[in-house]
């Protein structure tokens, strides 16, 4: 009998994290989950993101979250921070990829050593519970095409940026800007295939200078993908003096494109809240690691009414903001 109820004590105690399942990973209650968010680089668009899941684990509790980034936009260092976390045995990860595939392997380990991935701006990626999105990227790439034909009376040559050619998210929105001008704005057209800023305001400065030089008159507008390209395009615009003969609109933040909406070199940008998109990621993290569902149609703050195609969460299309000289100032970001 002794034996019997030894065996029973054993068995009970084998059974426990079984029962309280994969979400609670057989964390003591006063205990919380950890999860840190890797961007692609240093850059204000990830600290807001990151000011986002602060806001998000305060008022959710039972959460800590962090933030670490590669020094520059590179794969290599991204990886090399996802296997430091594994090391750690933090619970999830979220992070901003530079290249997709080369983190599949490092997303398989994590799961494999239990850890949960997750992503945002990279819908293509595999080994991961959800990839995050404020929306959908077909919709802002068309936003940014109309607010480029808006400016450029729907006439003439223009150019696109993307920070990576590995970019995904980027990618997708030239795409769509493209085929968007195709379809509905038959007087302008494509100069070339698109060009790489390495996520440097540096670098887009000084291949717009070269297409300024190699264009000349022909080109009238400029779309950027990465929130450094509009900066550096408008930089290049203004030391030209050609405001008033060159667009520039795209992706990027107030506090970047400031000084470019009020000389006229950027005529506006485009974005979504990131402290809203960290929120809402460190929202449905947290359900995922709980062991609550994250279901389609379901409302999460920061995101709205979100759409699930696969492993992708898109929030609704009210997330677009249109950023302009007239109340830049207004955002904090």
């Amino acid at each position: 009998m002794k034996r019997f109820i030894c065996l029973f004590i054993v068995l009970a105690i084998l059974l426990v994290p079984i029962v309280l399942g994969a979400g609670a990973r057989g964390k003591k209650a006063e205990e919380v989950w950890e999860v840190v968010l890797i961007g692609k680089l240093e850059h204000p668009m990830f600290d807001n993101t990151f000011i986002g899941m602060e806001r998000a684990a305060k008022d959710l509790g039972g959460m800590k979250v962090s933030m670490v980034n590669p020094a520059e936009a590179d794969a290599a260092q991204q990886v090399a921070l996802v296997e430091d976390q594994i090391a750690k045995g933090v619970d999830a990860i979220l992070v901003v990829p530079n290249d997709p595939g080369a983190l599949e392997p490092a997303f398989k380990k994590a799961n494999d050593a239990g850890i949960i991935t997750f992503t945002h701006e990279s819908v293509l990626s595999k080994n991961i519970t959800f990839d995050i999105e404020a929306f959908d990227n077909a919709t802002f790439g068309r936003h940014h095409m109309d607010n480029l034909a808006k400016a450029i009376n729907a006439k003439g040559g223009y150019i696109c940026f993307v920070g990576n050619l590995t970019a995904v998210t980027h990618n997708e929105w030239v795409d769509a800007e493209i085929a968007w001008q195709k379809e509905k704005y038959p007087n302008m057209h494509l100069l070339r295939d698109r060009l790489v800023s390495d996520e440097k305001t540096e670098v887009c400065y000084e291949k717009t200078l070269e297409a300024i030089k190699t264009y000349g008159d022909e080109l009238k507008g400029i779309i950027g993908s990465s929130a450094s390209d509009p900066p550096g395009a408008g930089l290049a615009v203004a030391e030209k003096g050609l405001q008033d003969k060159i667009a520039v609109v795209g992706t990027s933040i107030g506090s970047m494109s400031g000084p470019g909406l009020e000389d006229g070199s950027i005529k506006v940008v485009s974005i979504w809240d990131p402290q809203k998109i960290g929120y809402g990621a460190a929202y449905i993290i947290k359900r995922v690691l709980d062991g609550e569902p994250v279901d389609d149609g379901m409302d999460v703050p920061g995101l709205g009414a979100i759409k699930i195609k696969g492993k992708v969460i898109y929030g609704d299309e009210s997330g677009i903001l249109d950023i302009t000289k007239d109340n830049y100032k207004n955002f904090s970001f």
